[in-house]
């Protein structure tokens, strides 16, 4: 099953989708809270050698993590209905957020068998601890 909800305008989210691939893309002058998302079930999503500069928010969230009230995912929850298979690599990530200054740049709630390595984030609100 292939759903895809797309507002040009302000962000890219994907939902219940598979074997999608952002690769040396740029995004800039974005709004949103994020500029790329994936959740509800998505697998095999890879954001690699992308750059993300000037955006209101952060520049990828993956997963849920309960927003308004909603519960995490239940732990025995059946791995074709899981948010896994991520692969966030080699992006540079840099003057970001201009607006939502709590925005992280990378935000991974709630998923499995994910890969996050060799992003450069740069002039950020949020640092790594």
């Amino acid at each position: 099953m292939y759903k895809t909800s797309i507002s040009l305008s302000t962000k890219f989210v994907f939902a219940v989708c598979s074997n999608v691939s952002f690769v040396s893309c740029i995004f800039r002058h974005l709004g949103g809270v994020y500029a790329i998302g994936a959740h509800n079930a998505s697998q095999s999503i890879v954001v690699s050698n992308c750059t993300f500069t000037d955006c209101s928010g952060g520049a990828v969230k993956l997963g849920n993590a309960g927003e308004r009230g909603a519960p995490s995912p239940d732990p025995a929850l059946d791995p074709a209905l899981q948010d896994r298979g991520y692969l966030v690599s080699d992006n540079y990530i840099h003057d970001m957020p201009v607006e939502y200054s709590g925005a992280n740049p990378i935000f991974i709630a709630y998923t499995a068998d994910t890969t996050l390595s060799y992003n450069t984030i740069e002039h950020s609100s949020c640092t790594i601890h």
